[in-house]
């Protein structure tokens, strides 16, 4: 029984990892303006993973996104960096 409790207990544990992946399809908002063009300088923040999260941004669109733009996450370019569309 007390083997049974432990497993129970063990079972429980969460590493608290957050998975940049769990981003996509999210609509965040846009913390720093997004350079247009796939420039670097961009940010965004993200409620994803059970907490609102500050990540690097991108865009491939032809103007820049400014601060307070309502964004989706359309993919991951890399651990810390996501790629935008307006909305």
């Amino acid at each position: 029984m007390v083997v049974a409790m432990f497993r129970a207990i063990y079972s429980l544990k969460s590493d608290g990892t957050s998975r940049i992946d769990d981003a996509v399809g999210v609509v965040g908002t846009v913390y720093v303006t997004i350079p247009p063009a796939r420039a670097s300088g961009g940010q965004v923040m993200v409620p994803f993973s059970g907490r609102l999260q500050t990540l690097a941004a991108i865009s491939a669109a032809g103007k820049p996104i400014p601060s307070g733009e309502k964004v989706k996450v359309l993919s991951v370019v890399d651990t810390h960096t996501v790629q935008v569309e307006a909305l």
